[in-house]
């Protein structure tokens, strides 16, 4: 007999093990209006109308779901926003808080089904939670933006925490770092529960394997009457028990499926109810040895599908995969598109998306139940949205330009190490970058990159100014980083090496066009260690050698040198959000020119803070204070120097942003003509896009 009765209550659960976000420790105020958006092609069906969907939000804590109505920002976008303000309870039993958890059902069972379909599709996995990514927007929206995979998330985070300049706050490789040390970490805490699983599973053979020795040793002794009296009494007790399970009450059906198994031990059939029993107990690792000790008259495609379950609770997900494969590959009608269906998931959760698709399809084919139906075209589409994001990484050349004006109240002489012009105007700012990613593997990462960035400056009246046009640089890099993401000391580490070259040209004579007046080669090496989940922890140490092409005035201001820089940012985030935090640096450059004036030690210390503002915009502020001592100037030279910058950064498209900046500076210097104050304003659009 057929146990189908428990399919429909089949209950496995792996996402953890593949990295999906675990969010359990984020909390959503139920005080404050949500918002969450989702960017679905499959759902944008015509482009010519604005599509709405909904989207289902579970309180871990509670098991409580909600839906949410999303709809399209327009015809043809794909992607679907909806608000809501989240309640559970009313009254004084209203919590406060929920832990969210985020659900993408398929359209036609939101439509139609009931909250109890959806609830026992999750409690099945076969509907599985969507990694997103939570932050705060002003101080009444919280927002959550969802995703189909783990790395379009942390991607969408990095996105976000860049700052006005447009410089990541902590870098996109050390986040990936910090996620395949925690993917590690998980892998090594299930093969070693794999480990001790499997070695507990063998003694229980053995006990299993001896005790039904000595019971069919026992039946071979009695005679006839006393054999079929026994035989009789378990007949009575299986029958009894099929009863007690299509009662769901497990437990009574498991102990009247034992003494029949004991009663009979040659009944295969008894043996296979039992081990089924004990797998609705959760009692996995008995029920695999029960059914892995059935050899005959049993259907051996239920025998496997069930294996395969208890495979899947044990967290065995390789050996899971074999069994229902098998099952699969019997074209049996009731088991093996249900088969299908876990495989699929299971290579979904892999990431193993191509042949996920081919077992969804297999199941569209040859299932005949609806809802089953329905999962699998859900499916489907998500692999349809995550193989596009593939194909989006796959592209080798990343290319920006940025476009601005900015208003400096005393323009710099770079060609003179910096020194202020007492000089105020209008800056164009404008400029661009190609980057080639030769190598971009989970581990290493390796690119060419070439930007340019120019100046061009008018007085307060937009007018052309030679004076000032003189001191605009034109500033070419090339860069080759390499970058290694891993462990080290038991921690998430990224180590990168940057060899670059940098001209930079300007018309420092006053004459004819501009021309280069230095160029750099330089080598930097870099470090982050992921302390924490919230504390990111980056090194720098630099070399660099600059040749100055122009002629100093004297031979004590030649700036060709050497020079070499340590310098660390320490990142801390101040919620399990991380949508805002602070940031530490402190730094020293030794800088060996050739001329006495310009060789120096320089300390530098800052702080910084980052927060949500509003809809997808980022406020960064920074305090700097820097000391620099010139110990064989000619006649003596030290300056403190106090810096304040604040920026504003705001996505309008997927590749483009605007940014508002202002900053000030005061320079105190032992000599006068270095003693200066410095404040600007800038806007800027800058576009990024990948081919």
């Amino acid at each position: 007999m057929r146990l189908f009765p428990i399919i429909a209550c089949i209950s496995f659960f792996f996402q953890s093990a593949f990295g999906q976000e675990d969010a359990r420790h984020l909390k959503l105020d139920t005080r404050r209006t949500l918002r969450v958006d989702y960017h679905s092609d499959a759902w944008n069906k015509d482009p010519q109308k604005v599509e709405s969907s909904m989207l289902l939000i579970r309180d871990a804590a509670t098991g409580k779901l909600v839906k949410i109505e999303v709809s399209e920002t327009g015809p043809n976008t794909g992607l679907f926003v909806g608000y809501y303000q989240i309640s559970f309870g009313s009254g004084e039993n209203t919590p406060t808080e929920v832990t969210p958890e985020v659900f993408v059902a398929p359209r036609e069972l939101m439509k139609k089904g009931s909250l109890k379909d959806i609830e026992k599709l999750i409690s099945e996995e076969k509907l599985l939670r969507k990694p997103y990514f939570l932050r705060l927007e002003g101080k009444s929206i919280q927002a959550i933006s969802v995703y189909d995979t783990k790395d379009q998330a942390v991607q969408a985070y990095q996105d976000f925490l860049v700052t006005g300049m447009g410089r990541p706050i902590v870098d996109r490789a050390a986040m990936e770092a910090q996620k395949q040390a925690q993917l590690a970490a998980e892998e090594k805490k299930q093969l070693d529960a794999r480990a001790k699983a499997e070695t507990e599973r063998q003694r229980l053979e053995e006990e299993e394997k001896n005790k039904k020795l000595e019971l069919l040793r026992k039946q071979a002794a009695l005679d006839a009457v006393e054999k079929a009296k026994r035989i009789a009494q378990a007949k009575s007790l299986a029958t009894e028990a099929m009863k007690l399970y299509e009662q769901e009450k497990f437990s009574e059906a498991e102990e009247n499926f034992q003494k029949a198994s004991e009663l009979d031990p040659e009944n295969q059939n008894y043996n296979f109810q039992y081990g089924v029993t004990l797998y609705r107990n959760e009692k996995y690792n008995p029920s695999l040895v029960m059914l892995k000790m059935v050899k005959e008259d049993v259907d051996p495609t239920e025998k496997h599908f069930f294996m395969g379950l208890d495979y899947l609770k044990l967290k065995d997900f390789d050996s899971a995969y074999r069994e229902f494969l098998d099952v699969k590959s019997k074209n049996d009608k009731k088991l093996s598109a249900a088969a299908a269906f876990y495989a699929g998931v299971i290579d979904y959760q892999k990431e193993h998306y191509d042949s996920a698709k081919g077992l969804f399809e297999f199941v569209l084919d040859s299932s005949s139940d609806p809802k089953i139906d329905q999962q699998a075209e859900a499916y489907i589409e998500q692999v349809a949205n995550i193989q596009k994001f593939q194909e989006m990484q796959k592209k080798k050349f990343i290319v920006s330009a940025n476009l601005g004006i900015n208003y400096d109240s005393n323009i710099l002489a770079m060609n003179l190490a910096n020194a202020p012009s007492d000089h105020a105007g209008f800056r164009g700012v404008y400029g661009g970058s190609v980057e080639y990613r030769a190598v971009y593997t989970p581990k290493n990462e390796f690119s060419g990159l070439i930007s340019i960035s120019d100046f061009y400056s008018t007085d307060n009246s937009f007018k052309a100014d030679p004076t000032l046009q003189n001191l605009d640089p034109l500033v070419i890099d090339i860069k080759m980083p390499y970058r290694w993401k891993g462990q080290a000391f038991g921690k998430p580490y990224m180590l990168g090496l940057t060899p670059y070259f940098e001209d930079i040209h300007m018309n420092a004579d006053g004459v004819g066009s501009r021309e280069s007046i230095l160029n750099s080669t330089a080598l930097a090496f870099d470090q982050t260690f992921v302390v924490s989940d919230s504390w990111f922890s980056m090194v720098t140490l630099e070399a660099r050698h600059d040749v100055s092409l122009t002629t100093p005035p004297s031979d004590a201001d030649n700036l060709t040198a050497n020079k070499f820089t340590l310098y660390t940012t320490q990142t801390l985030f101040l919620d399990s959000k991380k949508s805002s935090g602070c940031g530490i640096e402190a730094g020293f450059i030794n800088n060996q020119a050739i001329g006495d004036n310009q060789s120096y030690n320089q300390v530098t210390v800052a702080g910084s803070y980052f927060s949500p503002v509003g809809t997808n915009k980022l406020w960064t502020n920074r305090l700097g204070v820097l000391n620099s001592n010139y110990p064989k100037h000619l006649t003596g030279r030290a300056d403190n120097n106090i810096s304040f910058s604040t920026g504003l950064r705001s996505p309008l498209t997927e590749v483009l942003s605007l940014n508002l900046g202002a900053n000030f500076a005061h320079n105190q210097s032992s000599i006068s003509n270095y003693t200066y104050d410095r404040w600007s304003l800038t806007t800027s659009l800058a576009w990024l896009q990948s081919f």
